[in-house]
């Protein structure tokens, strides 16, 4: 028994091959859109974390060992090398490093009387806006 071809090949031709390219491409133009908002969420927990779960204990180790947090001028410097301004800690362990926010800025810090606060200025850079991120939150 012989098979029998047809006469006309079978397949894609250019034109269905580009609509299905350019579905593919409008599709993944809206995912990448998309996601771009995740990524701003996901600097802002980073920030969050840091603060809390990094500098936070830090200073609160600082002031364990050396019975005062930092003032405001001496900021979180204070953790890397020991003051020479007042106040002193009597004791000091250094920290490595501060990490710096997700946008390449420093952490702000502020002491109260005792009372700290650590914040990021967000992803706009400036501070006093609804999108800063802080301890105290």
């Amino acid at each position: 028994m012989k098979l029998q071809h047809p006469s006309h090949r079978q397949g894609f031709t250019i034109l269905e091959l580009v609509i299905v390219l350019g579905i593919i491409g409008v599709l993944a133009g809206g995912a990448i859109t998309l996601m771009k908002g995740f990524g701003d969420t996901a600097k802002i927990q980073r920030a969050d974390n840091d603060i809390k779960n990094a500098i936070i204990p830090a200073l609160d180790g600082y002031k364990l060992i050396g019975k005062t947090y930092p003032s405001t001028d001496q900021g979180l410097k204070a953790l890397v090398e020991k003051p020479t301004s007042q106040p002193i800690p009597q004791r000091h362990s250094p920290i490595k490093a501060v990490p710096t926010d997700p946008w390449g800025n420093e952490y702000g810090f502020e002491n109260n009387g005792g009372k700290v606060r650590v914040f990021s200025k967000g992803p706009d850079g400036k501070l006093g806006t609804e999108d800063d991120i802080a301890s105290d939150d």
